[in-house]
């Protein structure tokens, strides 16, 4: 049954407090004639109507996510609004990116992980939520008519611009909420609508949330365990620990805002294991470069050559590297025209890699795990060459497995 012939579209109309004090959504139906005719008519002689129990692959029922608490949707979504790059992963996986109807800088999304399973990505379809930098646009919310907001509500107050009755606003006049963000610690000062402090989600747990949204629970499933069994076959093949190298995760782009030598320096262990950003890392082993005190200031620090020459990591990768090859150029460069350049290891032995991107989903996860593997463990795993430019034979994951999954959906 085509999952694109729902009979009925859902709108949220209310929320309210139910008796144990969890946040719920009223929704009513909105009965889509067209819909309808064109769910009878292609599904009358399976005997079934997409969306009835008799079609449902894992059931009808009140999803809940922290920190927005259960949403009893009907239906999956039909139209939905996502946050970066993350969505159109998930979308891939769950066969729902052409109800994909806005996110935030769809034009930012790296998309030669894709091509190199030979998808064609077109997202010109996609509406930019967030058109002037670190501000959502809440009448182009209203425009799209979506029927979930699958972001973190949260993330939108603190980094895009938005207040906390913007948030009832749109949960009240547009659609629910559904996220949560588990992708780097949330800091001081993280607003905590609606009910106060919330949790973070293991990344699979986190998948698994999205895949009940829409209801694919089973396709999920089997790119999970996937996920699961291609990072095990990995993992099983690092050199000892004592072999494994000192890493410093500098942004891709030298001297913001023009202040002097500085970079921005990421922690590739964060204190948070539950989080996804830098997960690759972690399950490869690497020993973080600066001491934990460097990053005692949040997601990012900024530091000058003396620290880097200080911490003499044995290889720097560059976060946002595979998107921004250009700023990743220009900060190699600059490190190579320091004046302590012959006291950085990395920079001596040319370790300088071009990194993922942190708003990683389930497939481009996978291709940055391979990269980075290549990349630190070359005499183990083959040298990386770049995006699609691993040899048949050097694969560390079965492309044709992956897209075939990728096709079930």
């Amino acid at each position: 049954m085509n999952d694109k012939y729902y009979a009925f579209r859902i709108i949220k109309t209310e929320s309210n407090m139910n008796s144990a004090g969890s946040r719920h959504v009223r929704i009513r139906r909105r009965t889509a004639l067209g819909s309808i005719a064109a769910a009878v008519l292609s599904g009358a002689s399976a005997g079934c109507l997409s969306g009835t129990d008799a079609d449902d692959e894992n059931g009808n029922g009140d999803i809940s996510i922290e920190p927005v608490g259960t949403v009893p949707l009907e239906q999956p979504p039909e139209r939905w609004i996502g946050g970066r790059d993350f969505a159109v992963d998930v979308a891939l996986c769950l066969g729902e990116l052409d109800s994909l109807v806005g996110m935030i800088r769809p034009d930012d999304v790296f998309t030669d992980f894709y091509e190199t399973l030979g998808l064609d990505i077109d997202l010109t379809d996609v509406t930019d939520i967030e058109p002037e930098t670190h501000q959502v646009n809440k009448e182009l919310v209203y425009s799209l008519d979506p029927d979930v907001i699958a972001v973190d509500p949260n993330r939108l107050v603190a980094n895009n611009g938005l207040e906390v009755n913007d948030l009832d606003e749109l949960e009240r006049n547009v659609a629910p909420f559904f996220g949560n963000y588990s992708r780097e610690a949330r800091e001081s000062g993280w607003p905590n609508w609606p009910d106060g402090e919330y949790r973070y989600y293991e990344y699979d747990e986190l998948l698994l949330k999205y895949a009940e949204l829409f209801d694919a629970v089973d396709r999920m499933e089997d790119i999970v365990a996937f996920r699961d069994d291609v990072r095990s076959s990995i993992t099983a093949r690092l050199p000892p620990e004592s072999n494994r190298p000192r890493v410093a995760l500098l942004l891709a782009g030298p001297n913001p805002e023009g202040r002097g030598d500085a970079y921005f320096l990421y922690n590739t262990l964060p204190a948070r294991e539950d989080t996804y950003g830098q997960m690759q890392y972690r399950q490869l082993g690497v020993h973080e470069a600066f001491d934990e005190s460097v990053h005692e200031t949040g997601a990012t620090s900024r530091i000058g050559h003396e620290a880097i020459a200080e911490a003499d990591p044995d290889a720097i990768v560059f976060n946002f590297g595979v998107v921004h090859p250009d700023n990743a150029a220009e900060t190699e460069r600059a490190l190579h025209e320091s004046p302590v350049a012959d006291d950085i290891s990395a920079v001596r032995n040319e370790r300088l890699y071009l990194g993922g991107t942190p708003y990683q989903g389930p497939i481009t996860s996978l291709f940055q795990l391979e990269m980075l593997a290549k990349q630190l463990y070359p005499e183990e795993f083959g040298e990386f060459h770049g995006v699609g430019e691993v040899p048949d034979d050097e694969w560390l994951f079965d492309r044709d497995r992956l897209r075939e999954l990728i096709a079930t959906a």
